[in-house]
């Protein structure tokens, strides 16, 4: 379903369910298994809140999708989004800055890390620890909020906190995380005409997937205290955000960063920074893009300051649960997804029948399809043919029945140009996403006719590019030694001594390439 207008999140969650692709987020078992809609936020401001599960998530064309404000119930401010693929583009994000705990007009912020504020019943009664038995004027602007990170401390008269900061809580591993706490107010007083607000907490955010794509931004951060000419308010801390993900690739943002204090004559204090927790096994993940710090500082330890404390980040590089909706538990779930080129001979000879006898091209392109078949269906493949030169027959799909209509295109020429059948294949797996296994499997019933060294350098451009190759070969004839130093292993290179037996190899290659593994 693609969302491009603004939907309330009851309705985009009623319209997401009732449509969307019917592509699966696991691989196919015999049995039927339901399908999953699409969720694609285009150039627009999509508001929701709860859990939800889809096949794919794509937020781009500056597209927004907004965590909807926690309002005093349960589950509100936080969004858990299940799906085989969520990418966000550089031009987009997902936010639930602000969508925390709520700062008040007076006194503390709300959550367990408030920051502390003014509160009318409460004149004259704040005794400060340093100032003996005096009482003090409770009208200095207010404290940050706490979460990762503690909350900056108000200040009054430039010179001591009136009101002390939130303290942290939640923890800074596991898969928990919580909203971010508010910042404190002042209390109306003959300094100002109106009341000033402390910054909202954070929300919460969790991304559960196969494969998360950040090129833009995802966040939680506090929202800033308010500040009049004398008094100010404390910003709120930074919010949760967990991201689980079998293969992770992060150009962008993610950020849980505090809230700056207001500033006026009297600094309130920052939020803290919030609390981010990655765990993934394939890809790439630069520390810096992840943003935990407050709202200002540096911390200031136990000193009285408005300065607020930096949050945590939890990073776990290691195998990751497949987090399926509870509908698909009975799939069987691919444990990495390929991007594969099946780059296939069509050369003169392939028109030699087989032991059937049928040509050989017919029985090659009849076993491709049987490995078409036990492919993981979110995964894609292209289909390429050389003979005197080379041709992409189908680009880079996860529509296998168009791979498989490319596989009755192919057709016989003279040649055999295995260099710029190869050249074609790498081409093709260029455009694989960062955290695609790139995979290019060449079948070849005869000897190259074109320079050897060419061959041999293409093919070793492709390895050291990151592709896996497998070689088999069609015939009694074919030049094994050099197929095997295009696979770059033995292991890697097969012999079909008929074209009816490829049917069977690619079986054995399907069976190590696109395993999958119970839930």
């Amino acid at each position: 379903m693609r969302i491009g207008s603004p939907l309330s999140a009851c309705m985009a969650a009623a319209v997401l369910v009732a449509a969307g692709s019917t592509r699966a987020t696991v691989a196919a078992r015999p049995a039927p298994r339901p399908a999953l809609p699409d969720l694609v936020v285009d150039g627009a401001t999509v508001d929701l809140v709860g859990e939800h599960a889809f096949d794919t998530v794509v937020v781009r064309n500056t597209g927004v999708l907004s965590v909807t404000q926690y309002a005093g119930v349960r589950g509100g401010g936080e969004l858990t989004l299940r799906a085989r693929r969520i990418a966000v583009d550089a031009t987009s994000r997902i936010t639930a800055d602000g969508a925390g705990w709520r700062g008040r007009l007076e006194g503390k912020g709300e959550g367990p890390g408030g920051g502390e504020g003014g509160d009318v019943a409460a004149l004259g009664a704040t005794v400060a620890p340093t100032a003996g038995d005096r009482p003090l004027h409770p009208t200095g602007s207010g404290a940050g909020g706490g979460y990762g990170g503690r909350g900056g401390d108000g200040i009054l008269d430039s010179r001591r906190g009136e009101w002390r900061g939130g303290r942290p809580y939640g923890t800074a591993g596991g898969d928990a995380v919580e909203l971010g706490s508010a910042g404190g107010a002042p209390p109306p007083s003959h300094h100002e005409t109106r009341s000033i607000g402390g910054g909202d907490g954070g929300g919460v955010i969790r991304l559960i997937a196969d494969e998360v794509v950040i090129a833009g931004r995802v966040s939680a951060d506090g929202d800033p205290g308010g500040a009049a000419t004398y008094d100010a308010a404390g910003g709120g801390s930074g919010g949760g955000i967990v991201v689980r993900a079998d293969r992770l690739d992060v150009s962008g943002t993610i950020s849980a960063m505090g809230g700056r204090g207001g500033e006026a004559y009297d600094v309130a204090g920052s939020g803290g920074g919030g609390r981010v927790k990655i765990a993934y096994r394939h890809g790439v993940l630069d520390p810096a893009h992840v943003r935990v710090g407050p709202g200002k500082g540096p911390c200031p330890g136990d000193k009285v300051s408005p300065w607020a404390c930096g949050g945590t980040l939890d990073v776990v590089r290691a195998p990751v649960p497949a987090y399926v909706p509870l509908a698909l538990r009975g799939a069987c779930i691919v444990d990495a997804r390929r991007a594969i080129a099946l780059v296939m001979d069509v050369s003169a000879s392939m028109t030699l029948p087989t032991r059937a006898g049928r040509p050989a091209i017919a029985a090659a392109a009849e076993a491709a399809g049987t490995f078409l078949a036990r492919m993981g269906a979110a995964e894609r493949v292209a289909v390429v043919s050389f003979a005197g030169d080379a041709a992409v027959l189908q680009v880079l799909t996860e529509d296998h029945a168009a791979a498989r209509a490319a596989l009755g295109q192919l057709a016989t020429g003279n040649g055999s140009r295995i260099d710029r059948g190869l050249e074609a294949g790498r081409v093709a797996l260029s455009a694989a996403w960062p955290t695609e296994r790139r995979v290019m499997v060449v079948v070849t019933d005869g000897a190259a006719s074109s320079d050897l060294g060419t061959v041999r350098a293409t093919a070793a451009a492709a390895r050291a590019e990151g592709v896996t190759l497998y070689t088999v070969g069609i015939g009694a004839e074919v030049n094994q030694p050099l197929l095997i130093e295009l696979a770059g292993e033995a292991s890697r290179h097969f012999l079909a001594p008929d074209a009816e037996d490829l049917a069977a190899l690619y079986a054995a290659i399907a069976g190590r390439e696109a395993g999958c593994r119970l839930p």
